[in-house]
């Protein structure tokens, strides 16, 4: 019964990071007035983002300096507190909101929405039943527990265990990219070990955060709920059925190994830069150009891979805005550009 107790906290504190980060995504929606469906997932997506950009800005300095592994669990705690409760504030203050009710969906769509729920619940039920690991992930979940278990970041060797007293090999892309550091904050406060935050209870989060953002993109791309279910569900066959013989395609790192870096950056960054874009163009508010210098940072945190692609997808769309007119958010977009140099050249001189 104690562990089961106890197991049940570990749960419920994993969901106070869920509900804090999601406060925090409210708010660069503060100027929509209806409150929806829409409104709160995209809110649940954003504020992951939002807080793996938080934790970059945090965590590489310190790493750098080899600060105390507590010194930057506490810090981030206490930003995270301070970011979630003051969103809630200013939440608060938002006046003039109406409540949009549930979408009305008829006959057949109900059942095909049903059976991409199920899809989708298989899909999360893979990650809490099964297990995949490989030599990079034993080494994030090695540096994870150093982490927590000794105090220090990265400065022990992850498959040996011997203590380095500096930044070598593999670990010098690791500190620039520290996702595992992320990882180590969450398993501590919530009481997990890194591998059984990452491989059962976080990645089906980061699954569902996926699927999330391909329903954002059906409801900008189409009028109908009918046609917005169909996206859906074709997004959901086509990552179960459709991996192929390719080890590091899209439905792979959906389904095999959505916890590690660069698969969050292929099975989230990638589709929500994508998203930005299209409400960039349709409704060119203040809050998606903002959430365009919070994925740089994110995807910065989550891989080297992130850094590139990152650069390449902003940087061509910074183009494309100039040669259309919309110069509302540059300054934004510029930012997130100069991020991306900035972590880039380090990677590539570290």
């Amino acid at each position: 019964m104690d562990a089961r107790i106890s197991l049940l906290f570990s749960i419920l504190k994993f969901l106070i990071i869920l509900i804090l980060s999601m406060c925090a995504g409210l708010i660069p929606q503060i100027h929509e007035k209806k409150i929806s469906v829409s409104y709160l997932i995209q809110g649940f997506v954003y504020g992951q983002v939002i807080l793996w950009g938080l934790f970059q800005i945090m965590a590489v300095p310190m790493i750098q300096l080899k600060l105390p592994f507590d010194v930057l669990y506490y810090s981030f705690l206490a930003v995270l507190s301070v970011v979630g409760v003051g969103s809630l504030y200013f939440l608060r203050k938002a006046k003039g909101r109406t409540y949009g009710g549930l979408p009305r969906i008829r006959f057949p769509m109900q059942y095909i929405l049903i059976l991409t729920l199920i899809l989708i619940f298989v899909q999360m039920m893979i990650y809490v039943l099964y297990m995949h690991l490989d030599d990079d992930d034993a080494r994030w979940m090695a540096e994870a527990g150093d982490a927590i278990e000794k105090g220090v970041m990265y400065l022990y060797n992850p498959a040996t265990g011997e203590y380095l007293g500096g930044f070598a090999g593999e670990l010098k892309k690791d500190v620039l990219s520290p996702m595992s550091m992320y990882i180590a904050v969450v398993s501590r406060f919530c009481g997990f070990r890194p591998a059984e935050l990452a491989h059962t209870y976080y990645a089906p989060v980061l699954l569902v955060t996926s699927y999330c953002i391909y329903g954002l993109i059906g409801a900008l791309l189409f009028e109908k709920n009918s046609e917005r279910i169909v996206f859906l569900f074709s997004v959901a066959i086509i990552n179960l059925f459709f991996s192929g013989p390719v080890p590091y395609q899209q439905s792979a790192f959906t389904l095999v190994r959505i916890w590690q870096g660069k698969a969050i950056v292929a099975s989230i960054i990638i589709p929500l830069i994508m998203y930005l874009f299209l409400r960039i163009q349709k409704f060119d508010e203040w809050g998606d150009w903002l959430m365009l210098t919070a994925v740089a940072l994110a995807s910065c945190l989550l891989s080297g891979m992130g850094i590139v692609i990152g650069a390449i997808c902003q940087g061509i769309y910074g183009i494309y805005s100039i040669l259309t007119g919309k110069f509302k958010g540059l300054p934004y977009l510029l930012l997130a550009l100069l991020i991306y140099g900035l972590f880039g050249i380090l990677y590539i001189v570290s």
